[in-house]
């Protein structure tokens, strides 16, 4: 009879987000820089324009390299679709939004380790505490003491992005519901938990994120119909969300962007591994030695893919075929008229899916636009075989299944091949017992398989990338392959001139090639020792500990989740040369601050004692290794930028002669420190009972592993830039200047040294006023700007000038911005006078908690009035006369400028879109091809069981005012007329002008069809216009009636301008040229 195992290849737990959201959290993690050696390569697609923020939609391509079994994702292998906004998560131990994390995790542990009593008595103890942080499918180890629940000791690491920026957060304290990014920021975070009303989800179901400019994100659930807003796995029954889609945006002017989704199933590959089981000597042959293959497995999510965002103004829409990939996208205007289409169009290698180009076509669906991608090694040939490097890229190889490190084959283990009594092992190795072993490391030259090569613009021209592989030295100054790719050369070719652009990159501090290794990888990370404790089938008591080696693919533990939160290298130094087809032209030297984003450590080790059983730990004092420190907050800075330009020397050869060093410093602030306790199991015995099994703990500590760790949060300011010119002798110029900072992380002063004075500019931001009394109408705008969280504006810009000692400081000038107190838009702004000679000045504060301001100030403009949407209707400069605004097409447009007239004194309508402009009238405008401007007109007289005519309202009897209007029936009455005139007459519309007088209100009837109606004061100047809404301006009507047409194609260009008698002005033709050798 022999005994059994109970190996289970115990690893920190974690649960990261899908593929899909893995390849957006590259953009927040994984910096597209120069200190990583990656481009930039996107392509534009689409723009949708908000009040106060626009939305990019583009393809980026992230150029760090293809992983093995990369997911090809919704656009193709490497790219992604922006954008992609979401909030989403790695859970580490327990999820957060079901177990707490109680403030006196290390003091219990602690409590623990520190009782007087002897191991077999302490130790179940601390097992039953340890084993409550632990998930509870692990078994045969110890379990939580009867009535205690788990506990988690780790928090789960969230990504977001949003338009204006992307970061990382943790939940520090889940009762208060406590937030806290890593890097410093006035973005506001709230969360909140519970059942999603589909039913699907029980945990945490939806964020709100406000910006410092005041705009809302919400995320996940917010209705029944927000459907497909989370994303799941198949662990915890999908009841716990790994990423939450935005569902809607909200700007501070309040203009809304909606997103809907679709639900794909998508999965990834977990690594495979190779265990191995010793023969104990104690055991007198009745254990065997062996092995166990466990194979790559799936791992379901169900996610989501954009399907539609629509705005005010706008709808793209979003078609996948298969229920994954992007097919087509489309952008319509509020009218349902198409305005742009982009088909992408891929092919399949058999193992992954590539973007082979996509086509964009105007309203028309044309095709107008046309770019192609190529890829390095993108055909898959019968026998190629592939694996992934340690770092998880891919690599060739003779046999698919050779997985594992080769360095493993040598590792001692004890063998006994056949049963038998008092058949003690032999020694033997790891190879005795497996073959599955391949290099992994050795660096063989660029693994840029599958990786995009080139790009085939529109316009003929082409960009090629090159890359190698990242490097660097270990401590023994040994080359070493760091994973990845870095950006070789960039070759920009101009087909049609016959030119290329080329950018050559060098790496490494003096061009040495090799960077800094964030994390040194070695094979002692892809391996985890155990101890296992066999069952005595005479005795029923655990008799022999053996040891386990588990050989995994991928790096064991939480460390493999983290060094995907970065490069595995960066670079202190990039040099990019840049010459062109015909010559060189200079090179620019990079230099960046690089410092620890995070540090690996060892468990405590908790083998007690080492005998004939267990004879010896190989790998268990340190490995698996964990993150014992994050400070990711802590990215590399941009510390010099040096610029030469080419020459050759007397003798012929090349040199590079410096121009221009640009220096920088920074300063690095710790906010907060948050710990916390990570738990493995480290042993394993089927049949364990904390009373019964004293025997485990004459060998062991504990059956777990543990280690605290700590979080940092913080953030990095520039302090100095330096910059120095040189001349052809060297001789140099400086210009230093210096930053400081408010306690809201925005830049309070800017002091400029160029050598001879010192200029000094200083600002005032709605944070750095507290105090002030919210019952005060003085202080209610600064208040209403601070309860949006609109921070950012600068209240007050101060300007000096101080001399080269740094005293007699004077003011040049200053600016200061009011607000109105119901809208967060400027009210007013004011500047001093006397510049240069006040040297008493006063800076912006509050006295006896009442916003103050420098007596000198005077107002320079004044908004008066704004519509609902923030648009200024009435604005004016002191002393001078107002201009008014009309807004209409949902209030994105201007339709009508006027001169010399207040707001309320003024109306413009054309019909076009779907106000009045201050006209009342019934119904709404039809379509008439002949309109002097636009494409519609309106029809007075009585239609559809109504009178229709025009009324505006509100006016000044004491004001004369001017109506006109575009006719096709003559003359129409005008109440309040004290006189008119007709003008010229086009395509069978006559011009026509009433001056009234004496009206708190005119109404125009009449029968017949009207157009461009105006009303302004006499001795006002009004401009009007129309539009072909997200295309552009179709007429502009002048003060004298005025009228000139813009035609555009289909694709969006201006094509004709027109006078109004159909006169050409001007005319674009667009062509895209062939190369040289078409």
């Amino acid at each position: 009879m022999f005994i059994q195992s109970y190996s289970q290849n115990a690893v920190p737990q974690l649960i990261p987000p899908s593929p899909l959201t893995q390849e957006v959290e590259k953009y927040i993690n994984y910096n597209v820089s120069m200190y990583n050696g990656l481009p930039e390569i996107s392509i534009p697609l689409y723009t949708i324009e908000l009040k106060g923020m626009k939305i990019p939609i583009s393809l980026s391509y992230h150029a760090s390299g293809i992983k093995f079994q990369q997911n090809s994702g919704e656009v193709g292998l490497g790219w992604v679709l922006n954008p992609s906004f979401r909030v989403s998560r790695t859970i580490y131990g327990q999820p957060d939004d079901w177990y707490e994390m109680p403030g006196y995790v290390l003091d219990s542990m602690n409590y623990y380790d520190l009782l007087n009593e002897e191991n077999k008595v302490r130790a179940p103890k601390r097992d039953q505490y340890l084993s409550r942080f632990v998930d509870k499918d692990f078994t045969g180890i110890p379990t939580p003491a009867n009535g205690l629940n788990r506990i988690d000791g780790e928090y789960d690491y969230f990504n977001y992005s949003l338009p204006t920026e992307s970061g990382a957060f943790i939940i520090p304290d889940r009762k208060n519901k406590i937030i806290k990014p890593m890097e410093l920021t006035n973005t506001m975070f709230n969360y909140e938990s519970g059942t999603s009303q589909s039913g699907i989800l029980n945990g945490f179901k939806k964020f709100d994120i406000t910006d410092d400019q005041g705009n809302i994100y919400l995320f996940g659930e917010r209705v029944a119909a927000d459907t497909n807003v989370f994303e799941s796995s198949s662990k915890h029954n999908g009841l716990l969300a790994n990423a939450w889609a935005m569902t809607k945006m909200v700007t501070a002017l309040g203009d809304e962007l909606n997103f809907k989704y679709i639900g794909v199933d998508v999965g990834m590959y977990t690594g495979s591994s190779l265990a191995l089981f010793e023969a104990p000597f104690c055991a007198a042959g009745r254990v065997l030695s062996g092995s166990s293959r466990s194979y790559a497995t799936f791992k379901h999510y169900r996610s989501f893919l954009i399907q539609e965002i629509k705005s005010n103004y706008e709808s793209v829409k979003m078609t996948h075929k298969d229920g994954m990939t992007l097919s087509k996208l489309e952008i319509f205007a509020d009218d349902n008229s198409l305005i742009k289409a982009v088909d992408f169009y891929y092919s399949f290698n058999g193992v992954h899916n590539f973007l082979d180009s996509i086509k964009i076509a105007d309203s028309k669906r044309s095709t107008v636009e046309v770019y192609k991608f190529d890829y390095y090694e993108k055909q898959v040939y019968p026998g190629d075989i592939y694996i992934a490097d340690q770092w998880g890229y891919y690599i060739t190889s003779v046999n698919g299944l050779n997985e594992f490190h080769k360095e493993f084959k040598s590792d001692d283990i004890d063998v006994v091949d056949e049963p038998g009594a008092d058949r003690y092992p032999t020694k033997q190795t790891a190879g005795y017992l497996s073959g599955d072993f391949s290099d992994r490391t050795t660096y063989n030259g660029t693994r840029d398989i599958f990786s995009l090569k080139s790009i085939t613009y529109p316009t003929g021209g082409r960009v090629s990338y090159r890359y190698e592989s990242n490097l660097y030295q270990d401590g023994f100054r040994q080359r070493k392959a760091g994973g990845g790719l870095r950006i070789q050369r960039i070759e920009s070719e101009d087909l049609i001139n016959n030119s290329t652009l080329v950018r050559d990159y060098v790496y490494g501090e003096g061009e040495s090639g090799y960077g800094q290794a964030i994390l040194d990888l070695d094979k002692n990370y892809f391996v985890n020792e155990e101890v296992d404790f066999m069952q005595d089938p005479i005795w029923l008591q655990p008799d022999y500990p053996r040891r386990v080696l588990n050989y995994s693919k991928s790096i064991v533990g939480d460390v493999s989740a983290t060094a995907n939160l970065s490069s595995f290298v960066v670079y202190p130094e990039v040099a990019e040369y840049e010459y062109y087809s015909l010559g060189k032209n200079g090179k620019t030297v990079y230099k960046y601050e690089l410092d620890t984003f995070y540090r690996a450590g060892s468990f405590d080790f908790p083998v007690l004692k080492v005998d004939e059983c267990l004879k010896r730990m190989q790998y268990g004092t340190d490995y698996p290794k964990y993150t014992n420190y994050y400070k990711f907050w802590n990215k590399p800075l941009l510390s010099e930028k040096s610029s030469y330009v080419w020459y050759k020397d007397q003798y012929g050869q090349d040199q590079y002669r410096r121009i221009k060093v640009d220096s920088f410093s920074y300063r690095s602030i710790f906010s907060n420190i948050y710990k916390g306790l990570k738990v493995i199991p480290f042993a394993n015995n089927g049949t364990y009972h904390p009373l019964k099994n004293d025997l485990h703990y004459y060998y062991l500590l504990s059956f777990f592993k543990k280690g605290e760790y700590i979080i940092t949060t913080g953030k990095r300011y520039l302090t100095q830039k330096k910059e120095t010119e040189f001349d052809e002798n060297n001789r140099s110029l400086s210009k230093l200047t210096t930053y400081e900072y408010n306690d809201n992380y925005r830049v309070k002063s800017v002091k400029t040294d160029n050598g001879l004075d010192i200029d000094l500019e200083e600002y005032t931001y709605p944070t750095d006023l507290s105090g002030l009394n919210p019952n005060n109408e003085i202080n209610r705008p600064l208040l209403l700007l601070k309860s949006k969280n609109i921070l950012t504006p600068v209240v007050e810009q101060r300007k000096y000038r101080l001399d080269k000692s740094g005293s007699n400081k004077r003011l040049l000038s200053a600016v200061y911005t009011t607000y109105k107190p119901f809208q967060p838009v400027p009210d007013k702004i004011l500047r001093t006078e006397e510049a240069g000679r006040i040297t008493d000045f006063v800076p912006l504060g509050a006295t006896n908690n009442i916003l103050t301001a420098d007596s000198r100030y005077k107002p320079v403009i004044l908004f008066e009035s704004y519509d609902e949407k923030g648009n200024v209707k009435e604005v004016r400069k002191e002393n001078d006369y107002p201009v008014s605004y009309i807004w209409d097409y949902k209030s994105k447009y201007p339709i009508a400028r006027v001169y010399n007239a207040k707001s309320v004194d003024v109306a413009f309508t054309s019909f076009e879109a779907d106000g009045g402009g201050g006209w009342g009238f019934p119904g709404s405008g039809q379509t008439e091809a002949s309109s002097p401007t636009g494409k519609k007109c309106y029809e007075l007289g009585a239609g559809a069981g109504m009178l229709m005519y025009m009324t505006k309202v509100g006016l000044t009897p004491s004001t004369s005012y001017i109506v006109s209007y575009w006719s096709r029936n003559g003359k129409y009455t005008v109440s309040g007329e004290v006189s008119h005139k007709e003008g010229r007459t086009l395509n069978g519309w006559t011009y026509h002008e009433h001056k009234i007088q004496n009206v708190n209100q005119t109404d125009i009837g009449g029968n017949g069809l009207i157009d461009e109606v105006r009303l302004y004061p006499e001795g006002a100047q009004m401009t009007t216009f129309t539009y072909q809404p997200l295309v552009g301006m179709t007429s502009e009507c002048d003060l004298s009636s005025k009228i000139t047409i813009y035609e555009y194609d289909t694709y969006g260009r201006l094509k004709i301008i027109r006078d109004m008698d159909g006169k050409i002005l001007k005319q674009n033709d667009y062509q895209y040229q062939k190369p040289v050798n078409q």
